[in-house]
């Protein structure tokens, strides 16, 4: 997880005070278990090495770094390890007074909740780009932050290089600074100040934070096909698949899928597919011609026997229909889609019905329609298992493959004995479900009828 700066806020304080306050500070930010709130204090006149702490809502934050107080300009940085998801006020305490400070703070998300990597601090009669604040990173992707102050009798005061500045003036008669910077790889950083002109009373400090350390890589369970059916109906404008079972797989990352094939001679449109009463989502996937292919499917469907009903806005010469449960993948829409209405004047395979699922391991499905010409119909793709085809009228097939990689599939049809015939394919493809519970007890996937 990269690490991310949330919630920046500044106060300051010129009235010559022992105290500095940010007051009612939002720190509900950030993933829990990976948040620490960062002070980084700038303060000038008056004894930043006597700093007596800060706290956050009442609760004391850690000292990561405070430097001496020669030429008494520097800056103190200080952090709490997940502090509570609330609002308070941020105070910054010193024993003796000081003319002016300033307060940033920030959420640091995506970080290790432990202690800085490396702190650094530098104060005194200081050259511009002197290197005694530079730090070494020990992590990859950790992040630096620093805390500034100067005196306000030298110009061109900058950032060291590949900064990004939080909050910073360098007008009124008290310099600050501060800023941050993500480094790519660990190593050395350059922390240097730099202005034009000679030495001058300066001091700031560098801490550094390590991001949170990457999970296991999620794991997906494989998909099941359960409960198939397949009913084949002819001379009808609808097709009852009675008492179907949907009580098969498990809750929350079940879909049922129902496939309509069929054949008219002209252009027959499939006005819906109900389970019990209620219609299965209308994706438009799929079509055609005079022979029709179409995928349509209901998320989480409730674990009851009830009638899957099939409805066409006029009749048709052949059906068939074939619906199952898709168990272990994710309720929602397929992740690609993809359809072809032909008649390859050269012959078989179809061209057009690729997809390309989003992960590894998707569960994904490929349906054809066709005159009833030809033989031998199977999928291009040699991955693909078919799982019901018939004559009866009109050729129809529907094949599918648990385990799809993240890469485009040839969901196309081929056969034999034949060339220009019409056909129209239908396929769609759904992610895996992550493994949350128990692993699948099919490696390979399995389908039931």
């Amino acid at each position: 997880m990269a690490i991310t700066v949330l919630n920046s806020q500044l106060a300051t304080d010129f009235s010559n005070g022992t105290t500095v306050t940010l007051s009612s500070y939002n720190a509900d930010q950030g993933t829990a278990g990976q948040r620490i709130l960062v002070v980084l204090f700038s303060c000038e006149n008056g004894g930043i090495s006597t700093m007596t702490g800060a706290t956050f809502d009442g609760t004391s934050m850690t000292e990561g770094v405070q430097p001496g107080s020669d030429y008494s300009r520097g800056g103190a940085i200080f952090y709490l390890l997940n502090p509570d998801a609330t609002t308070g006020d941020i105070v910054v305490t010193s024993s003796t007074s000081f003319t002016q400070g300033a307060i940033t703070a920030v959420i640091l998300d995506g970080v290790e909740e432990q202690a800085p990597e490396q702190t650094a601090a530098i104060t005194g009669a200081l050259n511009s780009g002197d290197t005694g604040a530079n730090i070494t990173t020990t992590t990859d992707a950790a992040i630096v932050l620093l805390a500034w102050a100067g005196d306000n009798d030298r110009s061109g005061h900058a950032d060291p290089t590949g900064f990004t500045t939080l909050f910073e003036d360098f007008a009124s008669s008290f310099y600050y600074n501060s800023c941050w910077q993500i480094i790519p790889t660990a190593g050395a950083v350059d922390c240097a100040y730099t202005w034009s002109g000679g030495f001058m009373g300066t001091g700031w400090s560098s801490i550094s934070f390590a991001p949170a350390a990457a999970g296991p890589p999620p794991t997906f369970l494989v998909p099941e096909l359960l409960n198939k059916v397949a009913a084949q109906v002819n001379d009808v404008s609808s097709v009852t698949m009675g008492s179907y079972n949907a009580n098969f797989g498990q809750a929350g990352r079940r879909i049922l899928v129902v496939i309509a094939m069929w054949e008219d001679g002209g252009t027959t449109a499939l006005s819906d597919i109900t389970f019990n009463s209620v219609s299965l989502t209308n994706d438009s996937i799929g079509g055609g011609n005079s022979r029709q292919s179409v995928i349509r499917y209901m998320l989480d469907p409730p674990a009851i026997t009830s009638d899957i009903v099939l409805t066409w806005a006029g009749t048709v010469d052949f059906t068939r229909s074939c619906a199952f449960i898709l168990n272990n993948v994710v309720e929602q829409a397929p992740t690609d889609v993809a359809s072809v209405s032909d008649s390859p004047a050269s012959g078989p395979p179809t061209v057009g019905a690729e997809l390309t699922p989003d992960i590894a391991g998707s569960a994904t499905i490929t349906s054809f329609a066709s005159d009833n010409v030809g033989s031998g119909h199977t999928p291009s793709d040699t991955e693909f298992i078919v799982i019901d085809s018939n004559g009866g009228g009109m050729g129809n097939g529907v094949a599918w493959r648990a385990e799809s990689p993240a890469e485009e599939i040839d969901c196309n049809w081929e056969w034999t004995g034949a060339g220009n015939i019409a056909i129209a394919v239908a396929a769609a493809t759904w992610s895996p479900a992550e493994s949350i519970f128990a692993t699948s007890a099919f490696p390979f996937g399995i389908f039931i009828t």
